[in-house]
């Protein structure tokens, strides 16, 4: 018997696991430093964002509460989440946030 397609609709199943396989290798871990579609991929399936988009491609907050823009859009003041882990499992202190974002580029 011919399985469906797992997009097709009224296809449910208890809950299977996902295999991706990458078109090609990994070469960089920075998805600022290349444009290599594999490391965009990455990137979006290991790093937490500031922003997401839903079903419908509308962004939304993820590490933000919200945002606020001034001066006709050139400064953005972006309020994060309570309780975010920084790698160290450090708890995000705002000010501590803006030196690093200013620093790197």
């Amino acid at each position: 018997m011919q399985r469906p397609p797992l997009g097709s609709p009224g296809h449910r199943r208890q809950c299977e696991t996902l295999i991706f396989v990458p078109q090609t290798n990994l070469t960089s871990l920075d998805p600022v430093w290349t444009t290599a579609t594999a490391t965009r991929n990455f990137a979006l399936m290991v790093y937490e964002n500031l922003y997401g988009r839903d079903e419908q491609f509308v962004p939304r907050p993820l590490m933000v509460e919200g945002h606020v823009i001034e001066d006709d859009g050139k400064r953005w003041t972006m309020k994060l989440r309570e309780g975010l882990l920084w790698h160290g499992r450090h708890q995000s202190i705002g000010g501590g946030t803006v030196s690093p974002l200013c620093n790197a580029g």
